[in-house]
């Protein structure tokens, strides 16, 4: 009998080898998945520094992200992640890092922006943040969402999702997914400045699923025209979603063609601002807690009441970095027991629930009456107008808590 005996790799093919590896490693992308600057990417063959400043490797716009914020290497252990004595900090699931080492799929935040470690030929998708939590709540803004959302997954027509910056688009396209007959298969974004003139098609190749084209305003006017032609002979093999701030509607009337608009909105879902939908807050703060790694930490009865009263400009993103900033707080805190506030001394466990219930809504209806006459400088016609309302319920809260500071109006 004949063994075949192995033969020692000879000097080409250890070279081959190692060239094959480095090939690999080179294949490495840093990617923008949610922020400012979406959709950024630089490859991770050598060193990569991230920050604000001009001569830095990816450079962002992000006004939390400090001049030389992180810097990246690619190595034999993944990709190695070192903090630059920035102001902000590195955070991966809600625990800041100042060195470590990354896998592929791994997630960091830097400032207001989150940064994605992608392989070879990985096409943008959902990311761990990019949850289910932008439909968590029971106020109507969040119902009507629900309800937009699943009268869209009924249907295979191209979807516009309208909604200010980080109100959580992507995650509306992924719920509308999930809701559709292709919920089993695949869902990629891709930034519609992606498109050139070969169109989506060129881009998904054999895929099936869902895609999502973020930044419809973005979309060059060599996209536009091939993304009409595909429309138009119905080339697109997926189910077509796009996105679009809702200060920027201008590519239904300017930048793209009257044809194309009319194509890509018969199906619109709106996706509310965190203001429209301030009783949401609780659960909300709940459930990105759990998404960050702290599901126990508690909010005071005051903390809630001033954060109702905040109008959240940058919606959901706002809302996680205040949260991400919170638990770096709590880490570093003295840990000897704070002085506790009359508020929180109706928290703990030691009443009965519908006693310890009436005593929390007490609390928080006095700290959201004050909040909100702080931010209005005691108007008390504006504050009720912000909170939705009526002023006469308002004079009642002021009145019952003895509030001071709102005038008669």
């Amino acid at each position: 009998m004949v063994h075949n005996v192995p033969q020692a790799p000879n000097e080409t093919d250890l070279i081959k080898a190692a060239e094959e590896e480095a090939e690999e490693v080179s294949a490495l992308q840093l990617r923008v998945v949610d922020g400012p600057d979406y959709g950024l990417t630089s490859s991770l063959d050598e060193v990569v520094v991230v920050g604000s400043a001009p001569e830095a490797d990816l450079v962002l716009n992000d006004p939390t992200v400090s001049r030389r914020h992180a810097e990246l290497t690619p190595g034999p252990l993944g990709v190695e992640v070192r903090d630059l004595e920035s102001k902000n900090g590195i955070y991966q699931s809600g625990v800041r890092i100042v060195h470590g080492h990354l896998t592929v799929g791994a997630e960091i935040v830097i400032g207001r922006t989150l940064l994605r470690i992608d392989g070879p030929d990985v096409v943008s998708g959902p990311t761990r943040m990019e949850s289910r939590s932008a439909l968590h709540g029971n106020s109507s803004a969040t119902r009507r969402l629900r309800a937009e959302i699943a009268r869209a997954g009924r249907v295979r027509l191209p979807a516009l999702i309208e909604g200010e910056r980080g109100t959580g688009r992507v995650r509306v396209a992924r719920a509308i997914h999930e809701a559709s007959i292709h919920k089993g298969d695949s869902f990629v974004v891709l930034p519609a400045s992606s498109i050139d003139h070969a169109g989506v098609s060129s881009r998904i190749g054999q895929l099936r699923g869902t895609v999502l084209l973020a930044e419809i305003d973005q979309l060059s006017d060599e996209g536009r025209k091939a993304l009409l032609h595909e429309l138009e002979e119905d080339r697109i093999a997926v189910r077509l979603l796009v996105s679009t701030s809702s200060a920027e509607r201008s590519f239904c009337q300017d930048r793209v063609s009257e044809e194309l608009g009319k194509r890509l909105t018969r199906v619109l879902v709106r996706v509310p601002p965190l203001r429209e939908r301030a009783s949401d807050l609780p659960s909300l703060v709940t459930v990105m807690l759990a998404e960050l790694g702290h599901p126990h930490l508690r909010l005071g009865p005051e903390d809630l009441g001033q954060m109702q009263a905040h109008s959240w400009p940058e919606n959901l993103r706002e809302l996680k970095t205040f949260l991400i900033r919170l638990i770096e707080r709590e880490r570093t805190a003295d840990r000897s027991p704070p002085p506790r506030r009359g508020t929180e001394t109706i928290v703990g466990a030691d009443l009965p629930y519908k006693e310890a219930r009436a005593r929390m809504i007490q609390a928080f209806e006095r700290e959201y009456a004050q909040a909100l006459l702080e931010r209005t400088a005691g108007n008390v016609s504006r504050a009720a107008r912000l909170a939705g309302i009526d002023r006469v319920y308002l004079h009642r809260l002021i009145k019952k808590y003895g509030i001071s500071g709102g005038e008669k109006n």
